[in-house]
């Protein structure tokens, strides 16, 4: 590594050194004893290689559940609102996402036993199920 001191003479203000390593993405490491030699401190220098990585990685998962209240305060006009807001957001999720749709009265239920992945199969359930717009008190979501 070659430092050059760009500045003036009396080193009367503060610099910057930049440094240009050689081979700037090949793993490195450097140890240096303290001055009494009775320790040891190491720098490593990784870089991984984002060739081969899948991209559906890249982009973070998300789960959304949406809680529907099917109380009995939900009759009529409400839950008809709900039903068509349910309808909009699920199709506006993210690809990447999993998700479930919790209802809840007198007792709670799960649409899907646990959050599923957003595909076709999945939406199409969760689309017909929001399309139902009576109140369900024993049997929700």
């Amino acid at each position: 590594i070659n430092v050059e001191y760009m500045g003036n003479k009396d080193l009367l203000t503060d610099f910057i050194v930049i440094i240009h390593p050689k081979e700037a993405f090949k793993p490195m490491s450097v140890v240096e004893k303290s001055e009494d030699g009775k320790s040891l401190a190491m720098l490593l220098n990784y870089y991984p290689s984002y060739d081969e990585i899948d991209e559906d990685l890249l982009e973070p998962a998300s789960e959304i559940l949406f809680v529907i209240d099917r109380s009995g305060s939900m009759n009529g006009g409400r839950i008809k609102a709900v039903s068509n807001a349910l309808q909009l957001f699920l199709q506006s999720l993210p690809e990447t996402c999993i998700f479930n749709i919790i209802g809840f009265g007198s007792s709670y239920q799960l649409l899907f036993p646990k959050s599923v992945p957003y595909n076709e199969q999945n939406l199409k359930k969760a689309q017909d199920h929001a399309k139902k717009k009576k109140k369900k008190k024993k049997n929700c979501p």
